[in-house]
């Protein structure tokens, strides 16, 4: 899905840094030739002169309670 400038695609946040405000396509591989692809997506970035860059980002983040900068004071006492 397009979101303003940025795309999630399942687990996967993609963000535009240069441009910064691309135009965004999304592309049904199946749509374009179903003899080829069975499914899939592409997503295109036009509007930029030159290079362009993104920020890749989980969606859901692994750790939410301080676990990777290794401080234990986020930790909850709670038992799963």
């Amino acid at each position: 899905t397009v979101n303003g400038s940025t795309v999630v695609a399942g687990p996967l946040r993609i963000v535009p840094e240069v441009p910064a405000s691309p135009t965004i396509t999304l592309v049904d591989w199946h749509a374009q030739d179903a003899s080829e692809f069975n499914s899939g997506w592409k997503v295109e970035l036009r509007g930029g002169s030159g290079h362009y860059r993104v920020r890749l980002e989980p969606v859901a983040l692994l750790f939410v309670d301080g676990f990777e900068s290794g401080s234990t004071g986020a930790w909850s006492q709670t038992v799963p």
